[in-house]
């Protein structure tokens, strides 16, 4: 009953033509990304008007709800070059090579000479699956050190990047402040936090507003830690585990087992548990035969491996550029 309150106040404010850019952006993030209030059609007008940060808050929730109208405006989005690159960056980050027109524009916009355009396109093309000629194309847009290794994670899904040893955290930091070369993109971070073919963050961590609440939420304490400790982190998932997020192996009465952290318990019995990828499985009360806390986190001890040097780079600078948003 208290939150339906609070989305009530929000959306007022959102059909108020009085309400500034800066509560309309508060309230995009405050509300739920497939709310009814947040429909394409409300959205809109946001994405056409000429505050760049409401811009780029309309596109974020429109790319995180599942309207079915999504796909069409993100592709709009992402094709117009009257738009500024990051807000078409932010769309690509929502389409999907599973629908064959938005699998043509990613195609498209991997060949773009804009760099953010282009590595978020090839982002986004994992995980389709692709005829031969297909593959070529993708083979032929390996132009530099980057875009090799993104398209490589499209042709091999499986494919891991030879890291430093787990506990060798300097040889870690090292490779993440790269001399001489590319160094880490606040704004490619965010996108790779919340894109769901790269780190896919979100699906368990909240920033301001946005993403789920099953791991610990970063607004304030991510940016507020050092690239030492956010690398060991992330290298080191199960190194330090709160009480709060213990993973939990839960054996069912019809056999069944499932690894995932507990994130609701009602008085009745009913359990709610969120795997690893963030998926929630509610376990009706007496469902639950046996039950015990693993050692390890919820999140993959392989998770730097899974992503590209350039990729851990601008995660880290995303994360640790929070604390400067905040102040």
């Amino acid at each position: 009953a208290d939150e339906w309150e609070i989305d009530q106040y929000i959306v007022a404010a959102l059909e108020d033509p009085a309400t500034s850019p800066e509560v309309l952006r508060w309230s995009l993030r405050m509300l739920r990304p497939d709310h009814p209030a947040v429909s394409p059609e409300r959205l809109e007008p946001f994405v056409g008007g000429d505050d760049p940060l409401l811009q780029l808050e309309a596109v974020r929730t429109l790319r995180d709800g599942g309207h079915r109208r999504r796909g069409e405006m993100l592709s709009r989005i992402a094709r117009n070059e009257q738009h500024p690159a990051q807000l078409r960056a932010e769309a690509i980050v929502g389409l999907t090579p599973e629908d064959a027109d938005q699998r043509a524009l990613l195609f498209e916009l991997a060949k773009s000479d804009t760099q953010a355009l282009r590595e978020e396109a090839l982002r986004s093309l994992r995980g389709g699956t692709y005829e031969a000629d297909e593959r070529a194309a993708i083979e032929a847009l390996a132009v530099d050190v980057e875009s090799r290794e993104l398209v490589d994670r499209i042709l091999s899904p499986q494919l891991r990047r030879r890291g430093p040893a787990a506990d060798d955290l300097a040889q870690w930091l090292k490779s993440i402040e790269n001399p001489g070369g590319r160094r880490g993109n606040p704004d490619a971070g965010e996108r790779i936090f919340f894109h769901a073919r790269s780190a896919g963050c979100s699906r368990c961590h909240q920033i301001v507003g946005r993403g789920a609440r099953v791991g610990p939420e970063l607004t304030t304490t991510a940016g507020r830690l050092s690239r030492w400790r956010l690398l060991e982190s992330i290298v080191r998932p199960s190194k330090e585990i709160a009480p709060h997020f213990a993973t939990w192996l839960v054996v069912t009465k019809s056999g069944k087992s499932l690894v995932g952290m507990l994130v609701d318990e009602q008085a009745s019995g009913e359990q709610t548990y969120a795997d690893g990828k963030g998926k929630l499985h509610v376990l009706a009360a007496g469902e639950v035969e046996n039950r015990k806390p693993l050692p390890t986190s919820i999140m993959p001890d392989d998770f730097a491996e899974q992503l590209t040097a350039q990729e851990l780079r601008d995660l880290i600078a995303y994360l640790t550029s929070l604390h400067v948003q905040e102040q």
